[in-house]
């Protein structure tokens, strides 16, 4: 209920406030959010050393993992503004993207398209851009707050995207792929020892969802790794990689998108919001609310 109050007070605010007052409120709440949550910082600076290296000074380490916030604050305000602002920002997007023409050909084939991101930059709207053009599902958790999910879902709708539950996710997937569509999985969430394939990223084990690849190499899909995220001046700037031929061995698969991931973060580590410990075997507790709207 809580997160849902404030979403809904964060989109009353982004249609009354002027962007300049709006964007002070994200650096006002990003401080205050750093010092009241201490142990969820602590997990920040844990996947920023990893990121930079053992090389990397405590000073950058704290730099980056202050960055990280900042900018989760700045998407949960965009995140918010969709009713209104959605249609703009996703073609100021489309018009900043590059390798477009991957997503294209990709769709020319036929055989639907596996659309591969992580929690970085506006994942969200991301997607929204792929929608204008083409049907676009998503793999998504169920919140357990009713109202919660149904604020998130209306947001998600507004950008054209199709929920597949995350329960009812394998014959809906194939469904979908089978009718042409694209169908688009968040790579990065941290899994227990038992559950999906293991990847190396930044030098250390994870374990992450190996669904994208297994869905894509039996439908013979293509596989599109794809990023929207602002520059430092707040512009919005979009990247497409080239498609994946996805390999019989899921794991294989799976390594070469998570060894273009780790160059994704590492360019722009800024941009990578997990809030989770991940590469802990178990993942950490995040507050009331917030576990749920990164996930």
């Amino acid at each position: 209920m809580v997160a849902f109050v404030l979403i809904q007070l964060a989109t009353w605010l982004t249609r009354v406030l002027p962007m300049r007052v709006q964007l002070g409120l994200c650096r006002a709440i990003a401080e205050t959010g750093w010092r009241v949550l201490p142990a969820m910082h602590g997990r920040v600076r844990e996947n920023v050393r990893h990121v930079l290296g053992p090389e990397a000074s405590d000073d950058e380490v704290e730099h980056v993992a202050r960055q990280q916030w900042r900018n989760y604050v700045r998407y949960m305000r965009d995140f918010a503004a969709i009713p209104h602002s959605a249609r703009a920002e996703m073609e100021r997007i489309f018009a900043a993207a590059e390798g477009w023409q991957y997503i294209v050909d990709a769709m020319s084939e036929g055989r639907g398209l596996v659309l591969t991101s992580v929690h970085f930059g506006n994942w969200d709207l991301s997607a929204g851009v792929v929608a204008q053009h083409y049907p676009v599902n998503v793999i998504a958790d169920t919140f357990t707050s009713s109202k919660l999910d149904e604020a998130i879902n209306k947001r998600r709708a507004i950008l054209g995207l199709k929920v597949i539950p995350i329960e009812k996710a394998p014959r809906r997937t194939l469904s979908a792929l089978r009718r042409g569509q694209v169908v688009a999985f968040l790579l990065d969430k941290p899994l227990p020892g038992d559950e999906g394939v293991e990847v190396e990223l930044f030098g250390e084990p994870v374990r992450i969802p190996a669904g994208a690849a297994y869905f894509a190499a039996r439908m013979g899909a293509p596989l599109i790794l794809a990023f929207a995220w602002r520059d430092a001046g707040g512009a919005f700037r979009g990247k497409v990689l080239p498609p994946l031929q996805p390999a019989q061995d899921v794991q294989a698969t799976m390594q070469r998108l998570a060894d273009l991931v780790g160059e994704q973060i590492r360019g722009y580590p800024e941009h990578w919001y997990m809030f989770r410990r991940m590469w802990a075997a178990e993942s950490a507790t995040l507050p009331v609310g917030l576990e749920e709207a990164v996930a």
